[in-house]
C-alpha cells in the first residue's frame, strides 16, 4: 500500500509537470498507475472505444477515447526528465516529432558525391 501511495504521488507530480510544459489541462482522477524504470503510465479512465495516443511533448503521449475529446491516459517515457524540464524557468517548447531525412546538409553532401 505504501508503494502504491508513493506511485500516486509521483503520478500527480508528473501530471503537474506535463501541464506546465504543454499547457494541457489533465484529469486528477487516477484509476491505475504503472511504471517500469523511468516509464510511467497513468490511466484516468477506461476507453469506451479505443485509446488513441498522440505525442504532446518529448517522451510524453496523451491518450483519448477514440475520436472523442475524453482523456483516458498519459504515458511518460522518462518521468525524471519531464520533472527536471518542468523545473526550468523557460522549458524548451515542443516542436513536434517530424524529422525530414536526409537533412539539408546531408542532402547536399549526397548530391555532390554523385
Amino acid at each position: 500500500m505504501e508503494a502504491e501511495n508513493r506511485l500516486r504521488e509521483l503520478a500527480l507530480k508528473v501530471i503537474e509537470a506535463v501541464e506546465k510544459l504543454t499547457g494541457a489541462r489533465l484529469p486528477r482522477e487516477i484509476i491505475h498507475v504503472g511504471g517500469y524504470d523511468k516509464l510511467l503510465f497513468i490511466r484516468f479512465r477506461k476507453p469506451k472505444h479505443f485509446d488513441s495516443g498522440e505525442p504532446i511533448y518529448y517522451g510524453v503521449i496523451l491518450f483519448w477515447d477514440g475520436d472523442e475529446d475524453v482523456i483516458t491516459a498519459l504515458e511518460v517515457l522518462d518521468y525524471e526528465e519531464v520533472l527536471e524540464e518542468a523545473k526550468k524557468p523557460n522549458p524548451e517548447p515542443f516542436k513536434g516529432l517530424i524529422k525530414v531525412w536526409p537533412l539539408e546538409d546531408e542532402r547536399e553532401t549526397l548530391c555532390q558525391g554523385s
